[in-house]
């Protein structure tokens, strides 16, 4: 038995020197036996992580050039300050072509004219946008239960409630009689001696007269019927 490992032990004591000689042996770390550290070179890197496909042949997961972040769909506008692509109804301005990397100007069309800063006091954007840029300026709704123009007559206060374009947002709100008179008084003819009394009218309220009944007076020394006396 002590033979036997006597002769496997000079084997490869003559066997290390030759494989250390060649040029062409590569090791990795998975080598069962020690050689002299001169004898290693560097491994081929295809057992390194996916993140590398851009560098090397072996793209089992990772398309080539997938590793490279100027290539992100973000890289036009974080690093150009520009579009990856233009989103309608933006047109293309300009192109710029950056090694890999296409980036664009974008630009709205001129229809889009309008903002807050040139549609408000009565008007309100509508239609499509376009980079923060609207198609049209129409003139506000009128909250419910007000009229853009409307007017009173002279019976009615005229309340106001914001614009419709150039219009005010208007309702009529029936007046109130003066102190002393009555809505819708138009006559005397209800009192009992109707000669008794002065009729006097002081505007409308709404569509209804202001009226009201005074009573008469006599002159001193002299018989007569005042109001209901």
């Amino acid at each position: 038995m002590r033979t036997v490992f006597l002769a496997l032990g000079l084997f490869i004591a003559s066997t290390l020197p030759a494989l250390a000689a060649s040029p062409h042996n590569t090791y990795t770390h998975n080598t069962a036996f020690a050689v002299p550290e001169q004898s290693y070179q560097l491994a081929a890197t295809w057992f390194l992580p996916d993140w590398q496909a851009g560098l090397v042949s072996r793209t089992d997961t990772a398309p080539a050039g997938s590793g490279d972040p100027s290539l992100s769909d973000s890289a036009c506008l974080t690093t150009y300050n520009l579009f990856s692509a233009c989103v309608a109804p933006q047109t293309i301005k300009k192109t710029y072509n950056f090694g890999k990397l296409t980036c664009y100007d974008c630009v709205c069309p001129s229809s889009y004219q309008y903002t807050s800063s040139n549609c408000s006091n009565g008007y309100t954007l509508a239609g499509g946008s376009c980079n923060g840029k609207y198609l049209q300026c129409d003139p506000s709704a009128c909250p419910s239960g007000y009229t853009a123009g409307k007017t009173c007559a002279s019976g009615y206060d005229r309340e106001v409630n914001g614009k419709s374009g150039s219009q005010d947002c208007a309702r009529c709100v029936a007046k109130g009689c003066p102190s002393g008179y009555s809505a819708g008084l138009s006559n005397c003819n209800g009192q009992s001696y109707t000669e008794g009394w002065t009729y006097s009218s002081n505007g409308y309220a709404g569509n209804s007269i202001c009226g009201k009944c005074t009573a008469k007076s006599c002159a001193p020394g002299v018989y007569c019927r005042a109001g209901q006396l």
